[in-house]
């Protein structure tokens, strides 16, 4: 199973990330990244489909460039005969920006296909991926709800579209259009999602999981805020685990908005909570 890490914070930012190496014989490999340098409206993805200790600044020519609120990071994601049109974050222009988008599970495309009937050619997927079949669907919904960023949709209407699918397969995201992130735990996902906020002084150190280890000691950012989302656990943090059904929304390293949907409820278009975690903002 592929991990992914999610970055956002209050003001333009350069973490700097080491992908792990792992055995690639028992686990798959390949990763991905992406950001809005300098929170331009263009997203920059680099990907590669095999892993090694590898910083990600030695894939980056000018790390002046390296900064930006909004950072994804997706590892462990090169199944077999992937090819770099399957790796993931994808990005896709809709709307005058890059949307970028991660996905953990499994999707039927089948049933996918059944309801991605939005009759928009530009939303039609590069790659063979069911991952990237549901990135092309959400994206539909907004285009045919007149939105044209995150910020214009309600959350509850966005937990409505990813549950009329949960019956599809199993689903954590990650969709950024630059400056807003969402994250959501699907319901049937056998998977954790741990969110955490990292303020000064804590922002300045090293924190470290199976796949990734993280700096933020860059002096430029040492009054800076984050809201990390990550599929494992980071050291030398404290985390808050998201619960099955749960959509956080964050802008500038704060939840703006967050609910979750009954699981058990029969009827999964019904909110029953929009209340704050101890780690959302005024």
């Amino acid at each position: 199973m592929s991990e992914f890490l999610a970055l956002n914070f209050d003001m333009q930012s350069s973490p700097l990330i080491n992908i792990k190496s792992i055995d690639t014989k028992n686990q798959s490999s390949g990763w991905g990244f992406g950001w809005y340098p300098n929170d331009d409206y263009s997203a920059f993805v680099i990907k590669d489909t095999t892993l090694n200790d590898d910083k990600l600044s030695n894939n980056i020519s000018d790390l002046n460039n390296f900064r930006s609120t909004t950072f994804i990071c997706k590892t462990k994601c090169a199944a077999k005969n992937y090819t770099l049109h399957d790796l993931q974050p994808f990005s896709w222009r809709f709307a005058g920006k890059d949307w970028l988008f991660m996905h953990n599970g499994d999707v039927k495309k089948s049933e996918l296909k059944k309801v991605h009937t939005t009759g928009l050619d530009f939303l039609t997927p590069l790659g063979n991926t069911d991952s990237e079949l549901l990135f092309c669907y959400l994206l539909g919904k907004i285009r045919l709800s007149g939105a044209k960023e995150i910020s214009e949709l309600h959350g509850k209407t966005i937990l409505k579209w990813l549950t009329e699918i949960e019956s599809f397969g199993t689903m954590d995201l990650v969709l950024s259009d630059r400056k807003t992130l969402l994250v959501y735990h699907g319901v049937n996902s056998n998977k954790e999602i741990y969110l955490t906020k990292i303020a000064p002084p804590q922002n300045i150190g090293r924190f470290e999981s199976d796949s990734i280890t993280m700096q933020m000691d860059n002096p430029k950012d040492e009054y800076n805020s984050c809201l990390i989302a990550c599929s494992e656990p980071l050291t030398n943090t404290k985390q808050e685990l998201m619960t099955a059904g749960q959509l956080v929304i964050a802008r500038r390293g704060a939840i703006m908005w967050q609910g979750e949907y009954n699981s058990v409820a029969q009827d999964r278009r019904t909110p029953v909570s929009t209340q704050e975690s101890a780690l959302a903002t005024n």
